[in-house]
């Protein structure tokens, strides 16, 4: 708490702030790793710790590319905009990032009963979780449609109107993020993590290139409209490879 206000006040900006949140990390992380060493260290060899590393790779790339697509629009949109702009926007996402808690939560959920099913199992649940996902998805949106504006004017205020048009044009970015997040412990059983992350990474890039491009010529719509079909296509990608896959095997390797 100490280092977090101390970092603060010596730098009275964003700065501050990115400083004190990786502060803050560093000591909650560090004392848990202190607390737990004795068991970590009696418990993993070397090669434990490679072999760990090498099967969660995939996995840490899929992520990477995941917070590149999910934080690259605003980074983009706030070094080029107006501040009124920026608000906004802002508004309209974390609106688009409230549904999202539901999906992650039952992920957990996910990667705790995947294991104790067998193949046919696994193919009449993940069936669910996909008709669940587009469900959800198309419910969040119509409702988003609907109440956006009343729910903007309520909570913020009537200046802060323009942030309804920003919320129905990216609404349609659920319906990729939310079968993103349901399928992701599928790709871990199917063997298929690697080829997802890539993908993942992939579309990121691809992204920020052209939102680097679109914004100069249509602006915030124009990076939005991109994001939209990048998280579309990769929901529809999650849907090809389950049906191109959807004979799952007991066992199969991560990678």
């Amino acid at each position: 708490m100490v280092c977090v206000v101390v970092a603060i006040y010596t730098y009275r900006s964003a700065i501050g702030v990115i400083i004190s949140i990786l502060f803050g990390l560093s000591i909650s992380n560090g004392l848990s790793v202190f607390k737990f060493k004795l068991r970590i260290i009696r418990g993993v060899s070397v090669i434990s710790c490679l072999e760990m590393i090498k099967v969660s790779l995939p996995i840490h790339i899929g992520l990477i590319g995941a917070a590149v697509l999910s934080q690259a629009d605003q980074i983009i949109i706030g070094l080029y905009s107006s501040k009124s702009t920026i608000a906004h926007y802002q508004i309209a996402m974390q609106f688009i990032s409230l549904p999202l808690l539901i999906p992650q939560a039952a992920t957990n959920v996910i990667y705790n009963r995947l294991p104790e099913m067998g193949m046919q199992q696994r193919e009449m649940f993940a069936r669910k979780c996909l008709l669940f996902s587009l469900s959800f998805s198309l419910i969040i949106v119509f409702l988003i449609h609907f109440l956006s504006e009343p729910l903007i004017i309520i909570l913020f205020g009537g200046e802060y109107l323009p942030a309804s048009k920003f919320l129905n044009s990216a609404s349609w970015i659920i319906f990729g993020t939310v079968s993103m997040t349901i399928m992701g412990p599928f790709w871990v059983v199917l063997g298929k993590a690697k080829k997802n992350s890539i993908f993942t990474l992939i579309t990121a890039c691809i992204f920020v290139v052209t939102s680097l491009y679109i914004f100069q010529k249509t602006g915030v719509n124009g990076v939005i409209g991109v994001l939209v079909f990048c998280y579309t296509g990769l929901a529809f990608l999650n849907i090809f490879t389950w049906l191109a896959n959807r004979k799952m095997p007991e066992t199969r390797s991560i990678i």
